[in-house]
């Protein structure tokens, strides 16, 4: 008798019954999770979010920051109305060694100081100067808005 269960335990064929039930439970959520359509993004125009795989480069901007000793680049998902500002603030949420930054003023008028650790010198040496798609900024990084695939640059250099 050593297969019969003891007092209040279930009988082996049941407990498999359950563990089977509760697998096929499980794939379930799963797969309603991963094929569901009710992944929505109210600020995505279309409102739906892709896959991950779909994703392409263009609903991304790049970062680059160029300094002599140091550089990195990162991608930001784009989204409308993003700018410089925004786009360097989600730099530095994702990598703060690289584009942790300081900023004098606000919104349009805002004036990067610091990037990285690494503070302007003033007029009288190198400081950190933007470009988006290969033209220099000509108004501040909050005023600037990006399309999806522009390319922005910041470099500690002389300003020209």
């Amino acid at each position: 008798m050593a297969d019969a269960p003891l007092p209040g335990e279930k009988p082996k064929e049941d407990r498999s019954k359950s563990i089977v039930t509760a697998l096929l439970i499980a794939l379930g959520i799963l797969l309603v999770g991963i094929f569901s359509p009710l992944n929505v993004d109210p600020d995505r125009p279309e409102g739906i979010i892709p896959p991950r795989e779909k994703l392409q480069f263009h609903e991304f901007v790049e970062l680059t920051r160029l300094e002599t000793a140091d550089s990195s680049r990162i991608q930001i998902p784009w989204r409308p109305k993003l700018t410089v500002l925004d786009a360097t603030h989600a730099a530095e949420a994702v990598d703060p060694a690289h584009w942790a930054s300081s900023w004098r003023g606000e919104g349009e008028m805002a004036f990067l100081t610091t990037l990285g650790g690494i503070e302007n010198q003033g007029s009288a040496g190198r400081n950190w100067l933007f470009s988006v798609n290969g033209e220099q900024a000509q108004r501040g990084a909050g005023a600037i808005e990006l399309k999806a695939g522009d390319r922005v640059l910041w470099e500690f250099a002389e300003y020209q």
